[in-house]
């Protein structure tokens, strides 16, 4: 799917800001509202600064496009979505409910269509799973390293989407 959906994003859309700001960062410059300009806290940073050094690859090596390689990147983020939701529902549901939960994310429409452009939802989702795996548990004993861990992962979800402060709640 990546290697025939995958196009380069163009104007002053999501996407293409996410891989220029990426490009910025690698060359150590800070966000600016549309490139230029003052700078701007208006996209979130967490994305382009996983990117960063996946484009910089990219570069070095002559190979794949900025919104190829992103693209490369959204594979491996949504491959780990779909383990963790397996994982989750073993979890919660018991083990005959891991590969149909693993399956139904797998297959999800948006989940699939996301992975081919440099949006943050793709991710963003295994990110917050995560914090959901550290935070949620069968008994009430939850380890405080899980607590710890949970908490630094939050503040990397709020990095990629605003909502991630909603990880809290867990």
């Amino acid at each position: 799917w990546v290697i025939v959906a995958t196009r380069t994003p163009t104007g002053l859309r999501d996407p293409a800001e996410y891989l220029r700001i990426a490009v910025a960062f690698r060359h150590g410059d800070t966000l600016r509202f549309g490139g230029g300009g003052d700078p701007s806290a208006f996209w979130p940073p967490g994305y382009p600064a996983l990117l960063t050094p996946f484009v910089w690859a990219a570069r070095q090596t002559g190979g794949a496009s900025h919104a190829f390689t992103a693209s490369l990147v959204n594979v491996v983020a949504g491959t780990a979505t779909i383990a963790l939701a397996g994982i989750l529902a073993q979890r919660w549901l018991g083990p005959r409910a891991r590969n149909p939960a693993a399956w139904l994310v797998a297959l999800c429409p948006g989940l699939v269509f996301w992975t081919s452009t440099p949006h943050t939802e793709t991710a963003f989702t295994p990110v917050f799973l995560g914090i959901i795996l550290l935070a949620g548990s069968r008994d009430r004993d939850v380890p405080v390293p899980n607590w710890a861990l949970a908490a630094l992962v939050v503040g990397l979800a709020v990095l990629f989407r605003a909502p991630g402060v909603i990880g809290l709640a867990a």
